[in-house]
């Protein structure tokens, strides 16, 4: 691990690096052939944990980093990594002003990373993207519940949702839904007429529904008819992410001036590990 001066040198020859495009200071093992720079651990590792922070599924599901291009699990298939990139920009006036540019760099990047992780961890194909927890619903491997009734959602069908996981997975279960359908199911009451949602009860603990944690994730659909609104389940158990080691940059001043862009690229992919661990909620049509 590198030495507090070690890395002030890191991140001052870095900041030049993206401010003229010279000395990007790597060292040639993180030199990248095909162009650009790989970005050290220090810096790939501060991108790794601004994304953990923006992705709600990269902090229940599992995560593991790798040399190779897929990641062999117990069961099944391996999981192929597939590219991603975004490409932030920002004025050379901007770059040249900015107090702290790799900091801008480093949210920017995760911002975006994870602005494409989430839609692909929930709906992406399998061909060049993760394999998405919904995708695999909708192809038949994990179960959808059927709300029934007139597509409204209610509190027999969130609790018919809850009793359809198994009961190794109920005691580490969470929900995830977008914002609106958070909204809608506060209101959702027992028979008792007490609120299936309850707050969380102490600052940075999540809220529960019927008793299991809620996180909310803005790619799920809406609670609208036909959708699949909900899921709930044992999301460490049940998908698998799997990402590459390393990240690189590529300056570009030259191909939408007046901005520089940063052409930025990991690798990624996901799956399915245990369909019997998660469980999906369809509003009926």
């Amino acid at each position: 691990m590198k030495h507090q001066n070690e890395e002030d040198a890191y991140y001052e020859r870095l900041a030049r690096y993206l401010r003229t495009g010279i000395d990007c200071f790597l060292n040639e093992d993180n030199n990248d052939p095909d162009g650009g720079y790989g970005m050290a651990d220090v810096l790939a590792e501060r991108i790794r944990f601004a994304l953990h922070g923006l992705s709600p599924l990269r902090r229940l599901a599992s995560v593991a980093t790798i040399k190779t291009e897929s990641l062999k699990v117990n069961h099944g298939p391996a999981i192929p990594v597939h590219e991603l990139y975004v490409q932030p920009k920002t004025t050379q006036k901007e770059l040249d002003e900015s107090a702290d540019i790799v900091s801008w760099l480093v949210g920017k990047v995760a911002e975006l990373f994870a602005r494409i992780e989430r839609e692909a961890f929930l709906n992406g194909t399998g061909v060049g993207q993760p394999h998405g927890i919904l995708t695999r619903a909708r192809e038949g491997s994990i179960e959808i519940i059927q709300s029934g009734g007139g597509g409204a959602l209610s509190a027999e069908c969130v609790l018919r949702l809850c009793r359809s996981l198994g009961g190794e997975y109920t005691t580490t279960a969470s929900f995830i839904m977008n914002t609106s359908t958070a909204q809608a199911v506060r209101l959702l009451q027992h028979s008792t007429g007490a609120y299936l949602w309850q707050p969380g009860l102490a600052a940075g603990q999540p809220d529960t529904l019927a008793g299991i944690p809620v996180h909310v994730v803005d790619e799920m659909p809406a609670a609208e008819r036909g959708a699949l609104a909900v899921a709930v389940g044992n999301f460490r158990e049940g998908y698998q992410i799997a990402e590459r080691e390393g990240i690189r940059i590529l300056r570009d001043p030259f191909t939408d001036k007046p901005f520089v862009k940063f052409y930025t690229t990991k690798r990624v992919g996901g799956d399915v590990l245990d369909s019997a661990a998660i469980k999906v909620l369809r509003l009926a049509a």
